[in-house]
């Protein structure tokens, strides 16, 4: 009986702790939230001629933004798998925003106010250099109004853990050092620029870019990203033309056609230049060869 009583107790115990620091850190990151950061937007000069501001919407679908924001700037819901409810803003209400603050938003992910966006992938945008950051924003001033309204970021107390544990980009501004001078990317074509562009790659492939099902996600909802490193089990017998192929039509080299609900090649990377698609394929190539789901 005293042994049961003793069980019963540290199971209290154990229960009690747990509970002690669930609290903690949903604490921890609903405080993050309010954080305020001091990050200089930098104004930078909007290009008027209409190539340019046509490269800015290239570049708008090309690089994700319309895969959030829709096409139309409206905004649309984020598939976050129960974790928060997000909603990426209308921006075509953001026309008499100041250039330095659609540039702070694009590259450090602050708003106005100086609180980090939930879920506006700042991190991988931050190394964009300034003249495709003008274009982009030259060509977001150019939408009609659209008359959508988004409501404010809900983040459930999962999501605060999962934050907290480190297992969920919540706010990618907290992954950015806003004070670290900006590289230069390389030209379109190189290989540095391809390590720009994979940025993108690594939310749903992993760090490794190795793929495979993402801890704590539902590959009914997000699928099980495939192995981007020259590994057997990922791109090791695929040329640059199959690379080419999938990335602009959706076709792999097995004649599988690509699930544009979990890779959008259709909305986004079909619209890569042929420079932008050499540069990437350079980059998977010289990234470690990993076992698929090593992350």
């Amino acid at each position: 009986m005293q042994r049961l009583k003793t069980i019963g107790t540290i199971l209290i115990t154990l229960v009690v702790a747990a509970a002690l620091t669930a609290a903690a850190m949903i604490q921890w990151s609903r405080a993050s939230l309010e954080h305020v950061y001091e990050v200089e937007g930098v104004e930078l000069a909007l290009p008027t001629d209409p190539e340019a501001i046509e490269d800015g919407h290239r570049m708008y679908r090309a690089y994700g933004c319309a895969e959030c924001h829709e096409e139309d700037g409206g905004g649309g819901e984020l598939p976050t798998e129960g974790l928060s409810y997000v909603a990426a803003p209308n921006i075509t209400t953001l026309a008499a925003w100041p250039v330095a603050s659609f540039e702070r938003a694009i590259r450090h992910g602050i708003s106005p106010d100086g609180r980090a966006y939930v879920m506006m992938p700042a991190n991988e945008y931050w190394g964009l250099d300034d003249e495709s950051t003008a274009r982009i924003i030259a060509f977001v001033r150019t939408l009609p109004p659209v008359g959508r309204s988004s409501p404010p970021p809900e983040v459930f107390a999962l999501g605060h853990i999962m934050h907290a544990l480190d297992a969920l980009t919540l706010l990618p501004a907290e992954r950015i050092d806003h004070r670290r001078r900006r590289r230069p990317m390389g030209e379109r074509g190189s290989l540095e620029f391809g390590q720009f562009l994979a940025h993108t790659c690594a939310g749903c492939h992993g760090g490794g870019l190795s793929g495979g099902n993402a801890p704590g996600s539902d590959p009914e909802v997000v699928g099980v990203p495939p192995n981007l490193t020259p590994d057997r089990t990922g791109l090791a017998t695929w040329s640059e033309e199959d690379f080419r192929a999938a990335m602009r039509d959706g076709r792999t080299p097995d004649g599988r056609t690509l699930d544009t609900a979990f890779m959008p090649w259709e909305g986004a990377y079909q619209y890569l230049t042929d420079d932008e698609l050499r540069s990437l394929w350079l980059y998977l190539q010289s990234v470690p060869a990993l076992p698929e789901g090593s992350r």
